[in-house]
């Protein structure tokens, strides 16, 4: 897979240079904790992923920073839209319901290269 990097010299821009393509199947939106949402399966690669990136981190900062319990527990997905401050205000139930008359399937997204954005 390409692995493009915008980070720092400090960060391996080939991290991830040897994680083959892979399909992520998208979910229809839904309404989550804090977004509208479409949840990815399977969750290996994005497993695996997840901890190359925890790797890169950990190999620039050190113990400085621990790992995060849930980036452990994180899941494949996409945000369609964030809640923003008010969002515990919204109705998800008239949310639910609005999203359940659009029409659609699962959506597959070939996932062929990766961009490691650091600031």
């Amino acid at each position: 897979m390409e692995a493009r990097s915008t980070s720092s010299p400090l960060r391996p821009p080939n991290a991830a240079a040897d994680v083959a393509p892979f399909d992520l199947p998208l979910s229809r939106p839904d309404i989550g904790t804090v977004a509208i949402e479409s949840k990815g399966y399977p969750w290996a690669p994005h497993r695996a992923l997840g901890d190359r990136v925890w790797q890169a981190t950990h190999a620039v900062v050190g113990d400085r920073w621990p790992r995060i319990p849930s980036a452990v527990a994180s899941y494949p997905h996409l945000s369609h839209a964030y809640a923003g401050a008010e969002g515990h205000l919204a109705d998800r139930g008239v949310l639910k319901v609005a999203l359940s008359d659009l029409l659609g399937e699962l959506v597959t997204l070939p996932v062929t290269a990766l961009t490691l954005v650091a600031v």
